[in-house]
């Protein structure tokens, strides 16, 4: 009695099982052959219920992995289009650098004309540094055509060197206790600058020009990327006047070195330095 009792409960719940499965919504045709129906309904239940869920858990990651791949076809797409721009640039470079070398040495070679054109036109030009302020009072012309004959001591005619124009750099006027402005003379004639240069040159070597307690240079007027250039010059020039041996700067920026009887001519500083050293060893 008991074992019947066992298997119509055992029915029964199958019987249950059976309906739930035909509730939701199994085709007969997919029960398995030999199976028991009611089982089999069971199977297909459950089987319907953990693809739901799976289903469940899986779209959201579906999703996003869509969302990436798209991300990912877009970017592809955009790199392309990079690397087809890049090509294209590197290719119109190589095709422009022949020519931008080109236009590079024609800018230097107007560079380089525009600065002796610059310097031509200062030719006739010297600037007189140490001159305390306000010391050329009334005319600057008028003062400055007897003052260099004076005191350079040249002899000329009617005792003045004939100027164009004198006056001082555009710089603001410097206080009493600062160093005073440089005086710009142009000249008449080229061959009266070099009188005054070649004179101040023999007052420099005889102790210096000293006037009214001020110590005065006299130097040729050049654009400042010869000046520059020159200035690379200057330690090298300090050795030269440590070790007693005579130098003159050529224009635009040569230096020439007298020794041993002989004259060297050096185009940069560091050729000049090491000529130096060969001389020390």
């Amino acid at each position: 009695m008991k074992k019947s009792r066992v298997n119509k409960d055992k029915k029964d719940t199958l019987s249950e099982v059976a309906e739930g499965a035909q509730d939701g919504g199994q085709a007969d045709s997919d029960i398995p052959d030999g199976l028991d129906p009611a089982l089999a309904k069971a199977l297909s239940l459950m089987t319907a219920n953990i693809i739901k869920v799976i289903d469940e858990k899986l779209s959201p990651l579906a999703e996003t992995i869509h969302k990436h791949a798209a991300e990912l076809q877009t970017a592809s797409k955009r790199l392309d289009e990079a690397e087809a721009r890049l090509l294209a640039t590197e290719e119109a470079a190589a095709t422009h650098e022949p020519r931008i070398i080109e236009l590079e040495k024609q800018v230097s070679a107007l560079k380089n004309s525009l600065d002796m054109a610059e310097n031509y036109n200062r030719r006739l030009n010297i600037r007189v540094v140490g001159l305390a302020e306000d010391t050329e009072k009334g005319q600057p012309v008028d003062f400055f055509e007897t003052w260099l004959s004076n005191v350079l001591k040249l002899t000329t005619k009617a005792g003045r060197v004939k100027l164009e124009r004198a006056h001082r750099s555009l710089a603001p006027k410097p206080d009493p206790d600062k160093r005073p402005r440089s005086l710009l003379l142009r000249f008449h004639s080229f061959r009266d600058k070099q009188r005054v240069m070649e004179a101040a040159r023999r007052a420099s070597n005889d102790g210096g020009l000293i006037h009214n307690g001020s110590r005065l240079s006299f130097f040729s007027d050049y654009s400042s990327a010869v000046v520059k250039r020159r200035k690379e010059y200057d330690a090298v020039k300090q050795l030269l006047r440590e070790r007693g041996i005579p130098y003159a700067m050529l224009f635009p920026a040569i230096l020439q070195v007298t020794h041993g009887g002989s004259r060297r001519k050096f185009t940069t500083p560091g050729e000049a330095h090491d000529y130096i050293d060969t001389m020390s060893g």
